[in-house]
């Protein structure tokens, strides 16, 4: 509950901060993962459950140095899987709605004229 406490406070502390990101791999790494935010709640669930039936089975991962390796790398390839999803499904989700957009506001300005 501390923890969790403690990372409010510093979530509200950066939304009334102000803070600017002052490097060019930082940000855009921030605005890649703004992008995928609604891919891993997607995807991480049934990669998580996939990699531990086919690589774990009933065996618990130890929290030693090994655990905590395994943990980060799995971490990265459940990400990947993440980033990849992304890339083929939602990458184009601005445009495809602004399209769509245009295109019922078009058949809404066509309808009007018509009565």
């Amino acid at each position: 509950m501390l923890i969790g406490c403690a990372v409010f406070l510093f979530a509200l502390y950066l939304s009334k901060a102000n803070v600017t990101l002052r490097f060019i791999l930082l940000r855009r790494s921030a605005a890649l993962l703004a992008d995928i935010s609604n891919s891993p709640y997607l995807t991480h669930f049934p990669v998580v459950l996939l990699i531990a039936a086919t690589c774990y089975g009933t065996n618990q991962v130890k929290p030693d140095v090994i655990g905590l390796s395994q943990f980060i790398g799995w971490l990265g390839v459940v990400l990947l899987i993440a980033i990849f999803f992304w890339w083929l499904f939602e990458r184009h989700t601005d445009s495809i709605r602004n399209k769509v957009m245009v295109f019922f506001a078009r058949r809404k300005g066509c309808a009007g004229g018509n009565k």
